[in-house]
Order: C-alpha cells, then structure tokens, then sequence
C-alpha cells in the first residue's frame, strides 16, 4: 500500500531491525484508534480537537504495546495519513476528471472519467482493510456505523464528496463504497454548452428562465448530470434573490451571497426531515428554495412553496418529462393527494428531462382544467451508447403560458 513507507522495529536485545511496519501492524493501530477514539477522529476532522490529541493517543498505544519500538513520529505519520487521507483512492479524488469512484467489493473498483466508466488497477489488500478504511471515513465526516446502524450517507465538504457506505449485515457480501465527486470549481452554463451537455439555444434560454420567476425541476436518472446543471444554473440567479438551499448532504455549494444553505442535520443517529427545513424557510422571507434532491415526502411542502409564489428550484429522480409529476404525486403522503395533479400543475413552470449527460427535453408544464405540457427544446437521438448519447437538440416551441409575459417585460423574449 502506498501509504505505508520503510520503518525499523526492533526485534531482539542486541538491537537489530526489522526495516518495515507492515499493513497488519497499521491496522492494528488504527483499529485501535476507530474503537476507543472515535469522537476523537470527528473532533479533529471538524476542527473542534487538537491534532496533538490524537498524536498522544497513538503513542499511548506504542508504549502500551511494547511491541513497536520503531520511528514514533514516522509511524504516527503513517497512521495519520492511513485515517485522514484516501489511500489507494486518493489519486481518483485529485483527478478532476473522475466523477465516480464504486468499490463493489475491497478488491473490485470502478471508476467514471469523462462519462465512461473503467476497472482500476489497484485494489485493498482484504476485506477487513476495507471496512475499516470505510468506517474511518464514515466516522470523521460524522457519520454513524456499525452492526444496528449498517449504512451511512455522508458528504466531505473538503473534498465536495458523497459518500454511501454499507457493510454486514446489510451487505451480505462484503462491504461496499460509492463515491461521488463534485468539482471544486462550478461549471457555469458556458462551461456545460463546450461540453455539449446542451447547446447555446439551451443555455441562453435556461439562463434567461433563472432571471425571471420560474419554478423549474431537473429529472433523470442518477448520475445524468442534474446536479450538476442545477450548479450552473445557481450561478444565473440574481443576487437580489434570497434562497433557501435544503440539502441531505452538501453536493450544491453555491456561491451566491444571498443564498442561505442548509443541510439536515444528524443527532444521536436520527436525522432531523428535509421536509421540516423548508417548512421552517417560511418565516425567513424568501424569495426562492432550492432542493438539491427529492427523495420523500419533502416533495409535498416543494410543491406548497411554488403554489405560493415562491420559486422552487430542484433535482428528482424520474425518467422522463411526462413521468415526472406522477411520480411526484406518489412521493406525497396518501391522506393529502386530492386534485394533487392540479396542485403540482399550477406549482411549476419548467421540467428538464436529463440523461447520460445530456439535456434531452425541455418542457413548460400549465394547468388548465388538465395537465398541459409544451415540449420546448426536444434531443433527436442519433448514436447511444452504454455512457453517451449523441445526435442534435432543436426548438420545438415557445414558451405560452404563465412565463411569457414577464418574458417579454424583461426584454427577454
């Protein structure tokens, strides 16, 4: 493993030397540590501990063993990077280009770069290594995880990371990883246009939808890019508008100074509800909320937000335009879906269909005695493959209903 460098140990009273800490022994320490310090880890990773802290306890333990009588400082070292570092991984978080790193199992890992998936050529040494590197990360980004608590969904804001992690019982495999990286540096809509995400009639209509009062969601799958677009399209917002951002984890990091970011918050292994954020975001004077992803019956106090007046921008999984408010309506509680088609109807303007990358559809969604829905930008397919799509985006119509006039106030039109 790279991280573990040449040591001594001494093995015998004439003082002769072993020149190598192995992997076992840098387990040994570090599951230690994860057992008997692990507040200790968060503490340190959230600033709120000093480092020195944990420098004792590791040399604590070195004593404690009369086993290690090697270079304490270079053994701390190593421990030290073996908990607060990537390891074998790391090498995919500083590629900007990967996107996704899957550990499926310790010795099979996939990685995404420029839309394609590959197998790595590095794998953890067994299965035990790999837990605990997993359960150090889940640990240090303030998670929870062991045998009752078996998956944990984390975000390393350092690193712009979500993180999933299951092991046993859950897994009945082996323990598993997903990784997935956002960039420190947002695309803007520009950026996504040179990448063919979309073309320039898309951008400059996207962008002329953030200025004005629209009510807009992003549906696909997961990994199409919705986050990604809902990023860029965070940077068209006026800075006049105050928003609300409710996010599971952080993935959004938006830089607009008017935006207030918010993220569900885990106490004593319960986690307060999305749902109760954007509840509370009504006595805060808003112009808008964000919601980085729909994922339960938060889906109902989104749709009471836009029904208000109040700008609502989100991602959601769906796939495609005309699935998207059935599968809003079955998000929702039962004992509150009566005339639910007109409520999410006259709620939102605007729903964007991705995948693989690429915006598919546009669409303006209206309500008048039925669901009406105005195919805007439409993606003639021409070649798809298993991780792209290529062909020719095209307009297919204006915009008619609720946006058009303020459209045209604006000069937009």
């Amino acid at each position: 493993m790279s991280l573990i460098r040449s040591h001594e140990r001494k093995i015998d009273e004439y003082n002769s030397y072993e020149p190598r800490l192995s992997v076992a022994n840098i387990k040994d320490i570090v599951g230690h540590i994860i057992n008997k310090h692990a507040s200790l880890i968060v503490d340190i990773e959230t600033n709120q501990a000093s480092p020195d802290l944990l420098y004792q306890e590791i040399n604590k333990y070195l004593n404690d063993t009369n086993f290690y009588h090697m270079k304490k400082n270079e053994v701390i070292k190593d421990v030290w990077d073996y908990m607060f570092g990537y390891g074998l991984l790391q090498a995919f978080i500083d590629d900007d280009n990967v996107t996704d790193i899957d550990v499926c199992r310790y010795d099979f890992i996939l990685i995404k770069k420029h839309g394609y998936k590959e197998i790595a050529q590095v794998k953890f040494e067994d299965e035990d290594e790999f837990t605990n590197f997993c359960k150090l990360v889940v640990i240090r980004n303030g998670g929870i995880i062991n045998e009752n608590d078996c998956h944990a969904r984390i975000s390393d804001q350092n690193h712009r990371l979500r993180i999933n992690v299951s092991i046993a019982p859950r897994n009945v495999i082996g323990t598993s990883m997903t990784i997935r990286k956002h960039r420190m540096q947002s695309y803007t809509l520009s950026d996504l246009i040179s990448l063919r995400m979309l073309n320039e009639e898309t951008g400059n209509l996207l962008r002329h939808l953030m200025v004005i009062s629209s009510r807009l969601v992003i549906v696909g799958k997961g990994a199409s890019g919705k986050t990604t677009l809902l990023r860029a399209l965070l940077r068209e917002v006026p800075i006049t508008e105050r928003f609300l951002v409710c996010e599971s984890e952080s993935e959004l990091y938006p830089e607009n100074p008017n935006f207030i970011v918010q993220k569900v918050e885990s106490r004593q292994g319960k986690k307060s509800e999305l749902k109760r954020l954007i509840r509370d975001g009504l006595t805060m004077s808003l112009d808008g909320y964000c919601i980085g992803e729909l994922v339960g019956d938060e889906v109902y106090e989104f749709v009471k937000a836009g029904y208000t007046d109040h700008r609502v921008l989100g991602t959601l999984h769906a796939f495609g335009i005309e699935e998207t408010i059935p599968r809003m309506i079955s998000m929702i509680d039962k004992d509150v879906k009566n005339n639910m088609l007109e409520f999410i109807g006259k709620s939102l303007d605007i729903v964007v269909y991705m995948k693989k990358f690429k915006v598919m559809e546009v669409a303006e969604i209206h309500y008048d005695k039925d669901l009406i829905i105005n195919t805007l930008i439409q993606f003639d397919v021409k070649i798809e493959t298993d991780s792209s799509i290529d062909g020719y985006p095209r307009s297919v119509n204006p915009i008619k209903y609720r946006l058009k006039s303020e459209l045209v106030r604006k000069q937009l039109w």
